[in-house]
């Protein structure tokens, strides 16, 4: 008691020579209004203390003083994705406001992080890509978020509405990709700008999850962007794990022929557009590299469609056969991939890619650092710029989807889905 008596006169003394009000001193010590130097020890033993100095100190105490104490944080409510409703399966009417959706909510996002479009104007990719997923819906099931009627969505005059939408008042799609026997794979995932921190991403991914558990896939992946700190929290809490980093090097066809003036050996290599006849061989060089994962459908469906350009290289043997060495989906779009046997073939596959005469837009490239950082050293030695980082993300068995267990010396480079 006398310690305690100690130092309650110690600290009035100090105090009042800083304060030279004893009223100013009654308000600080009233209630929870404590000072932001005793904060670190405002346990409720020192309050009381600090109470009993200020009644016991201060001769003059206002009768009615207002505590200073800050507001109680209202505790989460999640009411406010109780109406967001999650709709399986598109319609056809669909697509021009999808479409819409999913470039907006790129292109808004990448102009936030200073970024550039990832859609360009012509061709409308969006449309293609949901037009494709449409077609095979049995293995590329939607799912639409949608709100109520009544509720006001951010930018909705701006959203197409003819033909009407059979999902009138969409906001948000996704698609989850099952036409790997072993790997499910989300994306794209989008929603509408002005409508985030409603649980609309949250509830269009649960549905995803929930029908690959339905399907019996133990393994579901994505691919993150980097930048992005939301969706990769929201990836994370809901158990997908990272597991590598990818280094996306963009470059133009005209700056590509201007770094690759050494033509293509043609007596050892031929290069050209792929068709629906190479699926065989682009499917038997991914199992190669991958070690045996497979991805056919995929493949067999990227090649049976002309309005994207796959290319593919072969390499002629003694005998006069051509042994597939590397072949790209669609280097113009989030949706390609690039497998090369070693980084001769890329190299081989890019002088050939030079000759071109012209493609849609950028190349874009996504390049497995770790696993091939000669690769990287080559896109930057050669004109490519690195336009963003992303992340490669599993759910479930990683086990089925580990990069280390491909081919030692291949290249993979993955899509926007793993």
């Amino acid at each position: 008691m006398e310690k305690l008596k100690l130092v309650s006169s110690f600290l009035q003394d100090r105090i009042l020579a800083k304060h030279k009000s004893r009223r100013h001193c009654g308000e600080m010590f009233r209630n929870d209004c404590i000072p932001l130097g005793f904060a670190p020890f405002a346990t409720s033993s020192i309050k009381q203390r600090f109470d009993l100095l200020a009644v016991t100190s201060c001769r003059k105490i206002p009768p009615k003083l207002v505590p200073r104490s800050r507001p109680a944080l209202k505790p989460y409510s999640s009411s406010l994705n109780m109406s967001v409703k999650i709709h399986p399966g598109i319609e056809e009417s669909d697509i021009p406001r999808l479409s819409f959706i999913v470039k907006h909510a790129f292109n808004h996002f990448n102009q936030s992080k200073g970024l550039g479009p990832e859609f360009p104007d012509i061709p409308d990719i969006p449309h293609f890509i949901i037009a494709g997923n449409l077609a095979q819906k049995d293995l590329i099931p939607g799912f639409v978020a949608e709100l109520p009627p009544d509720d006001k969505v951010a930018l909705d005059h701006e959203l197409p509405s003819h033909p009407p939408p059979a999902t009138k008042n969409a906001v948000g799609v996704v698609f989850i990709d099952f036409r790997s026997s072993k790997i499910a794979a989300i994306g794209p995932i989008t929603v509408l700008p002005g409508t985030a921190n409603r649980g609309i991403g949250r509830k269009l991914m649960q549905a995803c999850l929930d029908e690959a558990k339905k399907r019996n896939y133990s393994t579901v992946v994505l691919q993150q962007v980097a930048a992005n700190t939301k969706s990769f929290s929201l990836y994370s809490s809901m158990g997908f794990v990272p597991t590598e980093t990818c280094a996306c090097y963009k470059i133009t066809l005209e700056h590509l022929k201007t770094k690759l003036t050494k033509p293509l050996d043609e007596s050892k290599y031929v290069f050209r557009v792929s068709d629906p006849a190479d699926t065989a061989a682009c499917a038997a060089l991914y199992r190669k590299v991958t070690n045996n994962v497979d991805r056919d459908t995929e493949i067999a469906s990227f090649l049976s469609q002309p309005m994207f350009q796959h290319y593919v290289l072969y390499e002629k043997t003694a005998s006069g056969q051509l042994v597939a060495k590397a072949f790209a989906t669609d280097l113009c779009s989030i949706a390609g991939f690039l497998v090369a046997e070693n980084q001769d073939s890329l190299e081989a596959f890019f002088t050939g890619l030079s000759t071109v005469p012209s493609l849609p837009s950028e190349i874009a490239l996504h390049v497995v650092w770790r696993l091939n950082p000669g690769v990287s050293l080559w896109c930057l030695q050669n004109g490519f710029k690195l336009d963003r980082q992303t992340i490669l993300m599993t759910y479930g068995d990683s086990s089925v989807f580990k990069l280390e267990n491909n081919t030692e010396g291949s290249i993979y480079c993955p899509s926007i889905l793993f």
